[in-house]
């Protein structure tokens, strides 16, 4: 499956590099493409897995889905 999330709180390849190595600590997680002036993170991850968990761990690295 493939969804893509706008975040809060994104500035920077730092923060960008955060998203990507905090996201692929799951194994169900196989691609991250980050849109940093957007905010916009696409994360392809395997059907079953669920979308709560991905955005529960944007918000615990410090980047909130925006609302």
């Amino acid at each position: 499956m493939k969804t893509k999330i706008i975040v809060n709180n994104m500035k920077c390849s730092g923060c960008a590099d955060t998203i990507k190595k905090g996201l692929k600590s799951f194994s169900e997680v196989s691609e991250v493409n980050i849109d940093i002036p957007s905010g916009l993170v696409e994360v392809t991850y395997e059907d079953g897995f669920p979308l709560t968990k991905i955005k529960e761990k944007l918000s615990l690295l410090g980047y909130p889905e925006k609302v």
